[in-house]
């Protein structure tokens, strides 16, 4: 018998093949270290998927990220990057 309640929601089941895309754009490249980002996410969390560009606002940088949702290659999405309010 479920101890749920009608108005209780399932939890959401946390994405078994995350993605994590350091941007490096805007000037946060300069202010952080991408590399390092990138090697807490592989070595801590054991992401496989993981990326650096220079701009993931432009069009190539969106891209990228589409296509690795697109062949199945991630079914989560991590964006270290700017806010708009630096846009």
């Amino acid at each position: 018998m479920s101890t749920e309640t009608a108005t209780e929601k399932p939890k959401p089941t946390p994405p078994k093949k995350p993605g994590v895309y350091v941007c490096k754009g805007c000037g946060i490249g300069e202010s952080m270290d991408a590399d390092g980002l990138v090697n807490v996410a592989k070595s801590e969390f054991r992401v496989e998927t993981t990326n650096i560009h220079d701009a993931y606002c432009s069009e190539e940088g969106i891209a990228a990220i589409k296509k690795d949702v697109e062949a199945g290659t991630v079914d989560g999405v991590v964006v270290a990057a700017c806010s708009q309010r630096v846009m």
